[in-house]
């Protein structure tokens, strides 16, 4: 009780004094006083103002995506309060490793499931390869924190991330982009859109991304290549078809092809290289085995259907499917010899399918639905492991996955409304493995069935300060363990992680010029998912298994501060405390009292910006972006070797708009004190015999930043 007290003390303290920010709001002028324009978003499936929607919410619009220079998905990382956004799986930094208040993925391979859900036009995502996304023709990005177990339902433990992408509107409009910038930085984007006839209309977006990366990989046998570079061409066609004034169908077909190098790492056994390894390879060459190239190719179509049946009732379809095939993997020991080598092959198709029925009455609004989701992939790893010891392991899973929800809101008074809401979910997974150090193949299969609700009050004080509070709960689908490689005994399903969150926030405008969102939180995750890795003869062993209890508690504000009508600062602060509760007896992978994984105590961000009005109605448009990230563990276990330490980035951008706002042109500095910081650790206590007949240390594999500092010039043109 004493912590609730303190938790709405935190909160309470923060409206009060609002010193700190809040994300996602533009102003605009009127007369002498600056106002905060409405945002509407889409976080709870209707749309809805940011400012009354009684959820932990962040929300990016277009303008802001510009200004803040949100080049990809990851950036978002850097401003968000409690968000961990990395990118180490696969030894690829196109892998979105993403976790909201301490909570995230285990693994990326087919046999496990994200915490927090990633959705593009309200697609759920179902692979973290390939989601760090190119933001190109967005009109907005909705991050939704805490358990999203209702309206979104399974692997939303954490929240959800959504972009929504630009529906064509047939103005006829084209926008260009260059950009062009050290670390041959070297990126060009498009958006035409336009109209077809009176009733449809059509968008082509598409870009290239290049850079270049952040030292050279000396590859056997062939030539140089740059470890962390990228490169990546995207393209997306949409078509909108209004037949009628009640009826809406909104086409979309979109194609990525990405390829890049690893991200650098350093190797470490028993806290020392391997003689021929790099001590730091930042910026230095150094030999590999060959598994420094990375590819993505994925595709997708979707069609979102949408029928007004009546002035109070709306029925929505979205029925997608999404497939890709990547290669990726690493050389975990850092020199030439085949010692420690992790070459990954995989692919996925999914299809997904949901019917929504939302409705708005003078009591209140309501949505209610049903949700399929089929997935069908595997991955081929040809491991060298072992000190020289050659194996392949090949995974395989089938997921079948039902939901019915509902969820109203109801009007007590103009007003106090309050909010209930249920889903039925039901996962089915049908996996195998095949090792060839195990005779014969693995299969398993599993379901799974949860009753996630939600309990919430939003009760506005004032035309301008809202209230609310709610309780969720959520979970992530069971699953089987990605790297089985001590055989049969290791390949067990667990079950999945439940999450019951107790939250309460305020958001409101005060005296015109600021505007605060703080929220307060307490979350309790029962059979929480621990993964253990341990030397055995010949070997070593790696599980995953329902083996804690833990909890998660802390608070986020976020706030806009119009100084003037020509300066305004947007900051954000997140504290985090998250602590391992109970472990069952004899598990390796975590201890009581320890932190949870990626999750930072502390999260700051905050962002002044300036525009200065010319005589000839052009503009001068300054921003500074300063973000702080605190330690994270990379593992549940918190062993020291798993620490990464915290990191601080400064980014700029001075732009110049023209008066008739239809070209822009600007000077950016991204990481401009060039500050290299770990992105991520695994650690292996391996302890296996070598050639040489003796043993190997345990394994600490360090992956290094690639966001080096970049300076360069950015030109956009509308016509």
């Amino acid at each position: 009780m004493n912590f609730k007290m303190h938790l709405l003390g935190c909160a309470a303290l923060s409206v009060l004094t609002g010193g700190l920010s809040a994300q996602a709001q533009d102003t605009a002028e009127a007369g002498d006083v600056a106002i905060f324009e409405e945002i509407v978003v889409t976080a709870r499936k209707t749309a809805e103002s940011l400012q009354d929607t009684p959820i932990a919410l962040s929300a990016f619009t277009e303008s802001a995506i510009e200004t803040r220079g949100i080049n990809e998905l990851g950036n978002i990382g850097k401003i968000i309060p409690n968000l961990f956004f990395g990118g180490i799986g696969a030894g690829s930094a196109n892998v979105a490793t993403v976790a909201i208040r301490g909570i995230g993925q285990v693994d990326h391979l087919i046999t496990t499931d994200p915490a927090v859900g990633i959705y593009i036009d309200g697609v759920y995502l179902g692979r973290t390869i390939g989601a760090n996304l190119d933001i190109i023709n967005v009109e907005r990005i909705e991050v939704a924190r805490g358990p999203q177990g209702t309206l979104f339902g399974r692997n939303t433990l954490g929240g959800a991330v959504n972009v929504i992408t630009k529906k064509p509107t047939g103005e006829d409009t084209v926008r260009v982009d260059v950009k062009a910038g050290t670390r041959d930085r070297a990126d060009a984007a498009f958006y035409a859109d336009m109209g077809i006839s009176d009733t449809l209309s059509m968008s082509l977006s598409g870009g290239i991304v290049t850079r270049g990366g952040v030292g050279e990989a000396l590859l056997e046998n062939a030539p140089k290549s740059e470890i962390g570079e990228e490169f990546s061409v995207n393209g997306r066609l949409a078509m909108n078809w209004q037949p009628t004034d009640s009826a809406n169908f909104l086409l979309t077909v979109d194609r990525s092809a990405d390829r890049g190098g690893a991200s650098p790492r350093i190797a470490l056994f028993g806290g020392v290289p391997l003689a021929g390894g790099p001590v730091n390879p930042d910026n230095d060459s150094h030999s590999t085995d060959g598994l420094e190239q990375t590819t993505n190719d994925s595709f997708g179509v979707a069609l979102t259907s949408t029928w007004e049946v009546s002035d109070s009732m709306t029925v929505k379809s979205i029925t997608s499917y999404r497939k890709q095939d990547y290669v990726a993997g690493g050389d975990d020991d850092g020199v030439a010899a085949e010692y420690f080598s992790f070459p990954e092959t995989g692919n996925s198709k999914q299809f997904s399918q949901e019917l929504q029925i939302q409705g708005s009455e003078d009591w209140g609004n309501w949505v209610t639905g049903l949700f399929y989701f089929y997935e069908d992939g595997g991955i081929e790893q040809n491991e060298t492991y072992f000190a020289g010891y050659q194996g392949f392991q090949f995974l395989d899973q089938t997921t079948n996955s039902y939901a019915a929800f509902a969820h109203v809101d109801y009007h007590v008074t103009d007003r106090l409304s309050l909010g209930g809401g249920l889903r039925y979910s039901e996962d089915k997974k049908d996996a195998s493995s095949f090792l060839n150090t195990v005779a014969e193949r693995q299969d398993r299969n599993e379901k799974w069935d949860a009753l996630t609700w939600n309990v919430s009050a939003n009760y506005k004080a004032s035309d301008d300060i809202s209230l609310y509070g709610s309780i969720n709960r959520g979970y992530q689908s069971g699953g089987y363990p990605p790297r089985p490689f001590s055989g049969a005994e290791a390949f067990k399903a667990y079950d999945p992680t439940y999450a019951m969150n107790y939250e309460i926030g305020a958001k409101g405008t005060f005296f015109e010029r600021l505007q605060v969102n703080a929220t307060a939180f307490y979350t309790k995750y029962t059979d929480f998912v621990v993964a253990s890795s341990f030397g055995v003869p010949g070997g070593f062993v790696s599980i995953l298994e329902n083996a804690a209890e833990a909890n998660s508690k802390g608070f986020e504000v976020e706030a806009t501060w119009a100084v003037s009508d020509n300066f305004r600062i947007q900051s954000a602060i997140g504290h985090l405390d998250t602590e391992v509760t109970s472990v069952k007896a004899n598990v390796t992978g975590a201890s009581v009292g320890n932190q949870l994984n990626n999750a930072p105590d502390w999260t700051v961000s905050i962002a002044p910006d300036y525009t200065h009005k010319l005589d000839n109605g052009g503009s001068i448009i300054a921003h500074v972006e300063y973000s702080y990230r605190g330690n994270v563990f990379a593992e549940v276990n918190n062993h020291p070797q798993l620490l990464n330490q915290s990191r601080s980035l400064v980014d700029f951008m001075l732009t110049y708009e023209s008066p008739t706002n239809d070209w822009r042109l600007s000077i950016y500095g991204e990481n401009i004190f060039n500050k290299v910081y770990d992105n991520g650790r695994l650690f292996v206590p391996l302890g296996f015999p070598g050639l040489d007949g003796t043993f190997f240390a345990d394994q600490t594999l360090i992956f290094r930043s690639t966001d080096r500092s970049e300076f360069g010039v950015k030109f956009t043109k509308e016509f």
